[in-house]
């Protein structure tokens, strides 16, 4: 039997091509590509999602402690877009180089501009608020950190009398988040101990007694405490009287007599609102005009408390920016609205959304201990928990 004869000999012949040998990556090069993609990552999240920091002051001791660190929601107003774009990453204004000294980390030839991309929300009235702070010489983005509530929006006219927040004529709830100066006179045994149980932050006074920032409500607790008042004594509540001026509080002129407890009436400038120049409202808005209005430098001039914008003399005044009004919870204890002025809307950075943990600042990370079985050695250093401060895990900020 004979065998046909093969047409087509290549026909059924499968050729396999040979595998080229991927080429494998070293184990530095793979460590690089992740670390700038981790980089890239934390880069993105930080300028367009949550940002973290850590809270230095008691300015917000009723809300926020000394030593929170703290998460800020940037896509609550909707994040900047990056102005600095040529420095270094994951840093703010400036760093610390061992021998070096302390430089920038930007350029400040290297800016763009800036714009807010949309959010799921606008700013309210009682937010706990980030922002960039004003008065600050450094690009916007690059400006410190401050954290403060926001007690009036744009529009409208705020007020204090006699510590009495007052909002377009309407008295603000005395929150029991809201702390005030206490002197008092005597230092007793334990009297610390009873400060510090309750979280109450305060000094000693040279010559005896304490200043502290407590609620009206925690001072009188402090009063009927015999540990804390063996005599009786009853802490004193410090306020700035009336018509006293205070010069470090805004606007820094001799037209107002105003102070951090009688403050006011301040009108608030919206997007779109006309002021008249007068004389009153220059003094209270140049510093807006002149920084914050996107005119040029040269363009605005103040002369004998009258606007001049080219050389022409401005009967009034149209604004281009919403600005808010800032208050520290602790009110005798903060730097704020109350002495820089308003805040505009492109120094906001984000809302607080909450605390994650919170560290006790005079707290050790180490203990000590000698009560250990004998041979084993005298001192024995273990982690100080109590550093920690308890209650405060991923609590919510109000």
């Amino acid at each position: 039997m004979s065998v046909p004869p093969i047409s087509n000999p290549d026909k059924d012949l499968d050729i396999v091509p040979q595998e080229k040998q991927k080429k494998k990556r070293s184990s530095f090069s793979t460590w690089v590509r992740t670390f700038f993609i981790a980089l890239l990552l934390a880069i993105v999240v930080k300028v367009f999602f949550l940002e973290a920091f850590v809270i230095p002051s008691n300015s917000m001791e009723g809300t926020l402690k000394t030593g929170d660190f703290i998460f800020v929601n940037k896509l609550h107003y909707g994040p900047r877009t990056p102005q600095t774009w040529l420095q270094i990453p994951l840093t703010h204004q400036s760093m610390h180089i061992p021998g070096l000294g302390t430089h920038k980390t930007y350029l400040d030839a290297a800016k763009l501009p800036t714009t807010r991309l949309p959010g799921y929300s606008s700013i309210k009235r009682g937010d706990v608020v980030v922002f960039n702070h004003p008065p600050s010489n450094h690009p916007v983005s690059q400006k410190t950190h401050y954290v403060k509530r926001c007690v009036a929006l744009a529009g409208d006219t705020v007020k204090i009398v006699d510590m009495q927040l007052i909002v377009n004529g309407q008295k603000q709830g005395s929150s029991s988040k809201i702390l005030y100066q206490f002197n008092f006179g005597t230092q007793s045994k334990g009297g610390n101990e009873v400060l510090d149980k309750q979280g109450i932050s305060y000094e000693e006074v040279n010559g005896g007694g304490y200043r502290f920032w407590a609620t009206q409500s925690q001072a009188n607790n402090l009063s009927q405490n015999k540990k804390f008042s063996a005599n009786g004594d009853k802490p004193l509540l410090i306020r700035a009287n009336k018509e006293v001026r205070n010069p470090h509080i805004f606007p820094q002129d001799e037209a107002f007599d105003w102070n951090e407890d009688f403050f006011g009436p301040l009108i608030i400038p919206k997007k779109g609102t006309v002021m008249p120049m007068i004389s009153r409202n220059v003094i209270l808005y140049k510093d807006l005009i002149q920084r914050f209005e996107g005119l040029k430098k040269g363009r605005v001039e103040i002369y004998k408390n009258q606007l001049l914008i080219d050389g022409k003399v401005q009967e009034r005044y149209t604004f281009k920016n919403n600005y808010y009004f800032m208050l520290g919870d602790s009110r005798h204890n903060s730097l704020d609205s109350r002495y820089w002025g308003l805040v505009p809307e492109n120094h906001i950075v984000g809302k607080v959304a909450f605390t994650l943990f919170s560290l006790r600042p005079n707290v050790p990370w180490l203990s000590t201990s000698s009560r250990l079985p004998s041979g084993i050695g005298k001192y024995k250093i273990y982690p100080n928990f109590s550093k920690f401060r308890k209650k405060r895990w991923f609590k919510a900020v109000k």
